[in-house]
């Protein structure tokens, strides 16, 4: 399973467990990562502890810094 997958399987486990939370509860020190549909606009965050000098956590910092796959 390569990391993409990985951090993709962790994200859904979290995101069962939490729903996130709003841009108005983000606060220094937690995951910016933006949950919901690409085309919509994010109202809800991951929330999680981030890594310090990120905007992320380890699992959403995967997903964001991810490389491109070849087409």
């Amino acid at each position: 399973m390569s990391d993409a997958a990985a951090a993709l399987a962790n994200r859904a486990r979290k995101s069962a467990r939490s729903a996130g939370i709003s841009f108005w509860e983000l606060r220094e020190g937690r995951c910016r990562f933006p949950l919901g549909l690409i085309h919509e606009p994010p109202t809800l965050f991951c929330g999680a502890p981030a890594v310090i000098g990120v905007p992320y956590c380890p699992d959403c910092g995967r997903l964001a810094y991810a490389p491109s796959s070849r087409r």
